[in-house]
């Protein structure tokens, strides 16, 4: 279960970081 756990852990992580840099690229073209 915990393996489970570890595993939804790390992929919601690396949707966050997706997210993040859309926000970041979205933030950049406004600014230029």
């Amino acid at each position: 279960m915990k393996h489970a756990y570890v595993i939804l852990t790390a992929m919601n992580e690396n949707k966050l970081k997706e997210y993040r840099m859309k926000v970041f690229l979205r933030l950049l073209h406004k600014f230029m």
